[in-house]
């Protein structure tokens, strides 16, 4: 059975060609790879694909980097290849390990991160109810900055205007914007999180 505070699929931003602007917005990097949800047990870590799909055999070295970690938590992210020479992310070579099922010598071909933007559940607490802003606070609370580039948290930003010129400067994929007193709902039956891409 799966976990009872997985979502049945995860909220999913829908495309807009503007940024909403107001006090109640924050913004983070489109991040360019694979959708994944993650069930954290003590020690024991499953990975989920957007349609709740297995993923722990596609990418080992996440599920690895996950086990051990200490708590329980449901975590919702984006698996991604960074390649340090571009200074972005590369989707070709997530796709690459999804094609590949997971292949023996995968970490050594490309080693991926698992960038956390949502928490879901802590430790027994379903937290999809509450704001964004708790959520994601509640997130970087778990889980501090330490340089580790396997697993991080997104920065969140009060000035998309600011981010969506970086973006464009630095040949990102886009800006997902989220309202911060959201709750967090599946798929796209909500006006709180959009997308706007950059042209490449």
């Amino acid at each position: 059975a799966l976990h009872p505070f997985l979502p049945r699929e995860p909220m999913a931003p829908i495309a807009r060609d503007d940024l909403p602007e107001g006090p109640d917005w924050g913004y983070q990097l489109k991040w360019d790879g694979v959708r994944g949800l993650a069930v954290v047990e003590n020690g024991r870590a499953e990975l989920y694909s957007r349609k709740l799909l297995r993923k722990d055999a596609v990418y080992p070295e996440i599920a690895a980097r996950l086990s051990r970690l200490q708590g329980s938590y449901v975590l919702d992210g984006e698996i991604v290849w960074f390649d340090a020479a571009l200074g972005r992310p590369v989707f070709q070579k997530v796709l690459q390990r999804e094609r590949s099922r997971g292949a023996a010598n995968a970490e050594a071909a490309a080693p991926l991160s698992y960038v956390l933007f949502d928490l879901l559940a802590a430790n027994g607490e379903d937290l999809r109810r509450r704001p964004y802003a708790e959520r994601y606070a509640r997130l970087r609370e778990q889980f501090p900055a330490s340089g580790d580039p396997a697993l991080f948290v997104t920065d969140l930003f009060a000035d998309g205007k600011a981010l969506w010129e970086w973006v464009e400067a630095h040949g990102w994929e886009g800006v997902v914007s989220k309202r911060l007193s959201a709750p967090y709902a599946e798929g796209k039956k909500h006006g709180d999180a959009y997308k706007k891409r950059a042209i490449r």
